[in-house]
C-alpha cells in the first residue's frame, strides 16, 4: 500500500490537468456559494440519487426565489415543488427542505448549526452531507466528505481497502495528508463521474492508470468489465384474444388486397368503434410492402400499427422481418416501451407459428440496437423499449424458439459492439482479453498467444503485419467439444482491429471505419459462444489473428519477403493487402490441427463491392457440401451468399519471381478471387470455405433489422449451419 500511496502528490496534479474542463454544476455551484451553508445544506438534500447536472442549476433557481431560512420557510410548497419538479422524488424533497428551514427557525435562531453531530439531527441528512457542509459550508479542515466516487477510486488506486464510504472517509482521515483534501473531494468525484465509472470505468483512457492497483489487475486477471452487455427489450409470447389486449400499441400485418377484417380483427375493430375499417378505406392503406401506418385509438390500445406485408404469394421470412422491425423502431422513436404483435397476421400456410416467432424475436433483437455508449448529451433522451408481447391464441410454448432467437440476437449486437468501439480502445489486448472472458463465462477452452510466442511459432506473416504498431499482436484459439471424439471444424476470423493499409496508405475517405476490419474475428468469438450456449451438437475450434495494420520505422515494406506458418514464402506487393497475410498463418494453424472442415471469415476484400455491392456476400469453396450446408443455412438465416468459382487460371495471377506466391496480382482483376486464390495456399487438401464479407461487415443505412455501423454478419448463418450440422 505504500508504494501507491507515494503516487499521491501526482495523481493530484495530473487530475487538476485532465478534469479542469469537466462540469460539475454541484461542485462549481458549491465553490460559488460556499459562505452560505444554508446553500450548501440544501443543495446536498436536492442532488439525492439525482444526476449533478440536474442539480446544479435548479438549486440556483431555488435560492433566487428564496436564499434563506426564513424566505424558504414561508414559501408555498407547491411553489417549491414546481421549482424542483426535475429533481428525483421532489415532492419529498420539497417537504423536507421546507421542514430543515422552519428547524433552523426554531431551534437554532435562523442559523445552519456549525457542528457535525447538531447537522445529524435534520431528518434526511447523513453524513456525506453533514461532512459537506462542514467542509464547503463552514470551511472546517477536519472533515474529509466521501462521495460514492470518493469511496470507490481510492479502493482502485490501492490507497485503502474498505467496504463502506465511511471506512473509506475514517481509513483516509489517517493516510492522506490535510493539504489535499479539498482538492481530492472535488476532483475525485469529477474523475469518479467521466471516467472511472463504477460499472464501465474508461481503463484504458484513464491518466491516471499507470498508479492504479485495479487496472493492473484486470489486465493481469483479463477480465473485460468495460464493455458491457447492454440492456435487451424483453420478448414473451402470450395466449390471448387481440380484443382483450391492453397495451401502448398493438401491430396487426396485412396482405395486399386482403384488408377486409374477419374473425378476430373484426371484433377488435368493433370493441373500438370500427375505427380500423374506417381508416383502412378513408386513407386507402393498401397493405403494400413496407408500408406502416399508426393509427390513435386511446382505450385498452392506445395505438394500432398497420404493418403492409405485400402480396401474400411471395410472403417470406425476410419480408416479415423487415416489417416487424420497421414497425419496431417507429414505435421506439415515438416514446412507446411496450407493444404487442398479432402473430396470426403474419402468417401464411406455408409458414410455421414457430418460425414466425423465432423470426420476429431475432428481428427485435437487432433492429432496436443502438451504439450509442459515448454520447454524453441528452442521454435521458435515448429512447428504448422494454417489453414486446407476442399474442398468440395458441397453447404451444414457444419458449425453446424465443431462447434461440435471444441468444443468437444477443450474439449479433455484441458483435456489432466489439465493431463499432472505437480503435483506441478495442486493440488486439483488448480482444485477446474479451476473448477470454467470453471462454471463462461459458466453459470453453482458451489459448492467447502474444507477441514473442508468434514470433517462436514462426508465423512470420502475422508477426509482420503487427510489427508496426505499440499494440503488438496476438493469435487467440477457442475451443468448443459438443459431440466427443469427433474431428472439429475449424473457424478462423480475421482481426485487423484498425487498417492504415500501411505503406501503401488508404487515402480518405476509405481510411474511415476501417476498425471494421475485426469483424471476422468478432463474429467467430461469439458464434463459438452461441454453440456453447446452445449446447449445439458440434466440435468447433476458432482461431482469430488480432493486430493493427500501422506505418512504423519498423512496419513492414513492399518488397518484403515474409515466411508463413506453413513455410510458404510470400512477396509483398501492397501493405494494404495485410488480411490475407495473417489468416495465411492463422489457416495453417488451423490445418495443423486436422479438423474436418476449415471456415474463414474475413472483411477481406473493398471488391466484395464490385461483385455483391453490400447486398449480400461471396463465397468461394473447395467443398461442394460445405458450399451447401452454407447456401441452406443462408436461406434460414436470411443472410445472403453468392458463390463465386475458383478457377486454377487464377493460380497465375498471384505466382511470385522471387517468392513462392505474392499477395496481390498485378493487374487487380477478380479481386475477391484473387484473394480466395492466395488463401487456398495454406488449407491443404482439407474441404475449405471462404467468406468475404468486405462489405456487408458495416451498414450505412438504418433500414430493417440493419442500423448504422458493424452488422454482426456472418453470426446468424454461419450459427444456423451449426445447428443443423449433419
Amino acid at each position: 500500500m505504500a508504494d501507491y500511496l507515494k503516487n499521491i502528490p501526482k495523481i493530484i496534479s495530473i487530475l487538476k490537468k485532465e478534469v479542469k474542463d469537466f462540469e460539475n454544476p454541484v461542485v462549481s455551484k458549491i465553490g460559488e456559494i460556499q459562505k452560505d451553508p444554508f446553500k450548501v445544506l440544501i443543495s446536498c438534500i436536492l442532488s439525492l440519487r439525482t444526476q449533478d447536472k440536474t442539480t446544479g442549476p435548479i438549486s440556483l433557481k431555488l435560492f433566487e426565489a428564496a436564499d434563506t431560512p426564513q424566505k424558504l420557510a414561508k414559501m408555498p410548497l407547491g411553489k417549491i415543488q414546481k421549482i424542483i419538479r426535475q429533481v428525483n422524488y421532489y415532492i419529498t424533497k420539497s417537504k423536507r427542505i421546507k421542514q430543515i428551514a422552519k428547524d433552523i427557525i426554531e431551534k437554532y435562531n435562523g442559523k445552519v448549526p456549525d457542528t457535525f453531530d447538531e447537522l445529524m439531527k435534520f431528518k434526511g441528512v447523513g453524513r456525506k452531507t453533514a461532512n459537506i457542509v462542514m467542509t464547503y459550508g463552514f470551511f472546517k479542515k477536519d472533515y474529509l466528505p466521501i462521495d460514492t466516487h470518493c469511496h470507490r477510486i481510492p479502493n482502485r488506486l490501492g490507497w485503502v481497502s474498505t467496504k463502506t464510504p465511511e471506512q473509506t472517509e475514517f481509513a483516509l482521515m489517517k493516510i492522506l495528508p490535510k493539504k489535499y483534501w479539498g482538492d481530492f473531494n472535488d476532483l475525485f468525484v469529477l474523475h469518479g463521474q467521466n471516467v472511472c465509472r463504477p460499472i464501465n470505468p474508461h481503463c484504458r483512457e484513464c491518466p491516471i492508470n499507470k498508479y492504479c492497483k485495479y487496472y493492473k489487475n484486470l489486465i493481469n486477471n483479463s477480465k473485460i468489465t468495460w464493455f458491457m452487455e447492454k440492456e435487451a427489450v424483453s420478448v414473451k409470447a402470450a395466449k390471448n384474444e387481440i380484443w382483450k389486449v391492453k397495451d401502448n400499441a398493438l401491430v396487426i400485418g396485412f396482405f395486399k388486397n386482403k384488408t377486409n377484417l374477419s374473425g378476430e380483427l373484426k371484433k377488435f375493430d368493433e370493441e373500438n368503434g370500427n375505427i380500423i375499417s374506417s381508416y383502412i378505406k378513408d386513407m386507402k392503406f393498401e397493405a403494400e410492402k413496407g408500408e406502416i401506418k399508426n393509427i390513435y385509438v386511446n382505450r385498452k390500445v392506445k395505438t394500432v400499427v398497420l404493418a403492409g406485408l405485400g402480396e401474400e404469394d411471395k410472403f417470406n421470412f425476410e419480408v416479415l422481418s423487415n416489417a416487424v422491425a420497421d414497425a419496431a423502431k417507429k414505435l421506439r422513436d415515438s416514446s412507446a416501451d411496450s407493444f404487442s404483435i398479432f402473430l396470426s397476421s403474419f402468417r401464411n400456410n406455408q409458414i410455421k407459428e414457430e418460425e414466425t416467432v423465432e423470426k420476429i424475436v431475432l428481428s427485435l433483437r437487432m433492429a432496436l440496437y443502438k451504439f450509442n455508449d459515448y454520447k454524453t448529451k441528452d442521454k435521458e433522451k435515448i429512447k428504448r423499449l422494454k417489453e414486446v408481447t407476442i399474442v398468440t391464441d395458441s397453447n404451444k410454448n414457444f419458449d425453446s424458439q424465443i431462447e434461440y432467437a435471444s441468444i443468437v440476437g444477443e450474439a449479433v449486437v455484441r458483435t456489432r459492439d466489439l465493431v463499432n468501439l472505437p480503435p483506441n480502445i478495442v486493440n488486439p489486448e483488448y480482444v485477446a482479453n474479451y476473448a477470454r472472458e467470453v471462454a471463462r463465462k461459458n466453459g470453453l477452452k482458451c489459448s492467447v498467444f502474444d507477441e514473442k510466442q508468434i514470433d517462436k511459432m514462426k508465423m512470420g506473416c502475422l508477426s509482420a503485419v503487427g510489427r508496426g504498431s505499440v499494440n503488438k499482436p496476438r493469435l487467440v484459439v477457442l475451443e468448443y467439444n459438443g459431440t466427443g471424439k469427433e474431428k472439429p471444424i475449424a473457424l478462423v476470423g480475421k482481426g485487423v482491429t484498425f487498417d492504415t493499409g500501411g505503406y501503401n496508405l488508404k487515402p480518405y475517405p476509405y481510411i474511415l471505419n476501417m476498425k471494421d476490419d475485426l469483424g471476422g474475428a468478432a463474429a467467430s468469438i461469439h458464434i463459438i459462444e452461441v454453440c456453447a450456449k446452445l449446447k449445439l451438437p458440434v466440435n468447433l475450434i476458432v482461431v482469430t489473428p488480432l493486430c493493427e495494420n500501422m506505418i512504423d520505422a519498423d512496419a513492414y515494406r513492399p518488397d518484403d519477403i515474409l515466411t508463413a506458418y506453413n513455410g510458404v514464402t510470400v512477396e509483398i506487393k501492397n501493405t494494404d493487402a495485410e488480411g490475407r497475410l495473417i489468416l495465411a498463418d492463422a489457416l495453417s494453424y488451423a490445418a495443423s490441427l486436422k479438423p474436418k472442415a476449415i471456415i474463414d471469415v474475413a472483411s477481406l476484400t473493398g471488391a466484395s463491392m464490385v461483385v455483391l455491392g453490400p447486398i449480400g456476400t461471396p463465397i468461394i469453396s473447395t467443398d461442394e457440401k460445405l458450399t451447401e450446408k452454407l447456401k441452406e443455412a443462408s436461406r434460414k438465416s436470411l443472410e445472403r451468399v453468392w458463390e463465386l468459382p475458383l478457377w486454377p487460371e487464377y493460380d497465375d495471377s498471384i505466382k511470385s519471381d522471387v517468392a513462392d506466391i505474392k499477395n496481390i496480382s498485378e493487374d487487380g482483376d477478380a479481386g475477391v478471387i484473387i484473394g480466395a486464390a492466395f488463401l487456398k495456399n495454406f488449407v491443404d487438401d482439407l474441404p475449405w470455405l471462404h467468406i468475404d464479407i468486405g462489405t456487408t461487415v458495416w451498414s450505412k443505412v438504418d433500414k430493417g433489422v440493419l442500423t448504422k455501423g458493424g452488422t454482426g454478419a456472418t453470426v446468424r448463418l454461419l450459427v444456423e449451419m451449426f445447428r443443423e450440422w449433419r
